[in-house]
């Protein structure tokens, strides 16, 4: 009883050494996602270091062990581990991310997956035929070629991350807290016997005469640990960290490493069940995995095969998208770019082919654009090509032709990718004047329909507020009515106000009151139609795509008190709408002057980047997630 409960502590106070420390989260499936795919991400490094602690534990347990527990060396420990790996991938987390780290600060995404894995773990491991457990002799013949190979990866990833500028240097701090973290995580793993398959496997088999709650025990005391570490770093600011290692940007901007996503997805729900029932078959969670490597266990070769294998599959299988309009008149395609959590919209006539691409995004990752067709609808999503060319690979293979690029208003928080665009092929751009300083080729001023096609036109009207020029775009069709209302109404918010740096507090507030009248003439154009209409913003935070009014005026609060005036015409309602969103702006992240700057001036210029350094962009987008609305 006592090694289970010093076990979980253990556990627990590793979690939370390491989010305290450096922000990171330590949860297990990002780790190895780093480590089998994203080789290049800023990551590698510390993920490295953390899990090379786990081999050396399992190295120095492999010569106090004469015989080890394994699993058998066949294709049915191998699907196994497979199907665990195919699931902690697509449900992005297991016992480690969702269990001791997603419990700790209350998710509810975590929440479903901890239940569906441990149900199904419990009803595999119960119910069904799972491998069976034997005992043999460790492949480490000597503990000091498996230590030297640990080294070398360590140096290995310390070379191929090591900072160029001389201005970035090695937080070596940061490197003392991950060793003592993953010290702490992993000897909590062997002291409870977590690592050993039988003494999961006893918890997880509810018929097995030697059945008991010891990983309950595990499990609970971590969670309770790892939660008093989450209370703590909602009364910090930033983590113990003198340099930031994070972005290798300066000091002040290093931040808790936090999960955003907090939706319950199809994925999550599939990955957790698959992940349950790979679970309940091997008896092996991916925080062990590398325990079990370096103690020398031949099944674990099994498993790191599996495991490879498993999340490349996942990821190809990620890649995968089924391209469908889903209307019956219309062609309407929804991108999101997730640095920028922002939306592109290829809208246009479905008879004629005719489109319009609607706020573009440039990144060099490209996140959901589809790129290649495969066979039916099924198509593959390149991400090493940018946004911009995706884009044109895309309509090129649906046979669109593009009429014209229309931004809603100047960006603050990404760059467009009109001018990429325009470089590989002339297609006229739109956006507001702006006073005449911004560069397009048509602006909405003199073109307050913008034709589609013979059939299809979309009405645009001024909605400033968020900047001064902002403009929304309305389709009205045969069956129903679509709004693009670009950073003036998001889903659950609206549009920030306070981003012009020359503007005074007076200005932000005189902004409040434009951007409410802007509110007010949505409502007065929606009031018109007769049909149902679709709200498609520029951003969304909480992994929404798509809203209806009716169902705004129920989750938005500010449309709500905007909606209450259109009836009552009561000026104390507006003012409360300027009191609630004033208090809300202060609690939003904070834009730099040089990052607002830097984003509006290329904007004007229609995405035209000369000097620019893109490392300086990646450093805008890292920060600006939930700035804008």
């Amino acid at each position: 009883m006592n090694h289970f409960l010093i076990g979980g502590l253990m556990i627990g106070l590793g979690a939370i050494t390491l989010l305290l420390t450096t922000g990171y989260v330590s949860g297990m499936n990002s780790m190895l996602d780093t480590i089998f795919i994203d080789t290049e991400d800023f990551q590698y490094r510390w993920k490295t270091l953390w899990l090379s602690v786990f081999l050396v534990i399992g190295i120095l347990l492999s010569k106090k062990f004469k015989r080890i527990e394994s699993l058998p060396l066949n294709a049915f420990t191998f699907l196994g581990f497979f199907i665990l790996a195919f699931g902690v991938r697509m449900a992005q987390g297991c016992t480690s991310g969702h269990g001791i780290n997603g419990l700790a600060r209350l998710s509810k995404r975590s929440f479903i997956a901890v239940i569906l894995f441990f149900s199904f773990a419990v009803i595999t491991a119960t119910n069904f035929k799972t491998l069976n457990i034997h005992k043999t002799e460790t492949l480490n013949k000597n503990i000091y070629l498996p230590l030297f190979a640990v080294l070398c990866w360590i140096y290995y990833a310390f070379k191929k991350t090591i900072p160029k500028d001389e201005n970035k240097k090695i937080n070596l701090s940061n490197i003392i807290a991950i060793v003592i973290s993953a010290g702490l995580f992993s000897g909590g793993l062997y002291y409870s016997g977590m690592y050993e398959f039988s003494v999961v496997k006893n918890f997880l088999n509810l018929k097995n005469p030697n059945w008991n709650y010891g990983l309950l025990i595990v499990f609970m005391t971590a969670v309770g640990v790892s939660f008093i570490g989450y209370r703590v770093i909602g009364i910090m600011k930033k983590p113990f960290t003198e340099t930031c290692e994070q972005t290798y940007i300066k000091d002040e901007d290093c931040k808790f490493m936090l999960p955003k996503r907090n939706t319950i997805t199809k994925k999550l729900i599939i990955g957790s069940i698959l992940f349950g029932i790979g679970w309940g078959i091997t008896g092996m969670c991916p925080s062990t995995f590398p325990i079990r490597l370096g103690i020398g266990d031949p099944s674990a070769y099994i498993a790191l095969l599996a495991l490879f294998i498993g999340y490349h599959s996942e990821f190809l299988f990620e890649n995968l998208t089924f391209v469908n309009s889903n209307h019956d008149n219309i062609i309407l395609h929804q991108f999101f770019d997730p640095p920028s959590s922002s939306f592109t919209y290829i809208m246009g006539d479905k008879y004629t082919n005719e489109v319009v691409i609607i706020d573009s995004v440039y990144n060099e990752t490209n996140y959901e654009i589809p790129t290649t067709k495969l066979i039916g609808n099924l198509y593959y999503i390149d991400h090493d090509i940018p946004t911009h060319e995706a884009l044109i690979q895309f309509c090129d293979i649906m046979n669109y032709n593009i009429k014209y690029l229309l931004n809603t208003h100047i960006h603050v928080d990404h760059i467009t990718a009109n001018d990429k665009i325009k470089s590989i092929r002339y297609i006229p751009s739109i956006i507001g004047s702006y006073n005449d300083s911004a560069k397009s080729d048509l602006k909405y001023e003199n073109m307050n329909e913008i034709k589609i096609s013979e059939n299809l036109s979309l009405k645009s009207f001024k909605t400033p507020g968020h900047t001064e020029d902002c403009h929304s775009l309305l389709l009205r069709t045969e069956k129903d009515n679509y709004l693009f209302s670009g950073d003036a109404l998001l889903i659950t918010g609206i549009g920030r106000t306070d981003l012009d740096s020359k503007q005074s507090i007076e200005d932000y507030q005189k902004n409040k009151e434009i951007l409410f009248n802007s509110l007010l003439t949505i409502i007065e154009k929606i009031d018109e139609l007769n049909k149902p209409v679709y709200i498609y913003p520029a951003h969304d935070y909480t992994e929404r795509r798509y809203t209806t009014y009716e169902e705004i005026l129920n989750i938005n609060p500010y449309m709500r008190l905007a909606y209450e005036y259109y009836k009552t015409k009561n000026n104390t309602i507006k003012d409360k709408f300027i009191k609630v969103f004033t208090e809300k702006e202060k609690s939003l992240a904070h834009f730099d002057e040089y990052d607002i700057n830097l984003c509006v001036d290329i904007n004007k210029m229609c995405g035209v980047v000369d000097d620019i350094s893109y490392e300086t962009l990646d450093q805008l987008w890292s920060k600006s997630s939930g700035a804008c609305g």
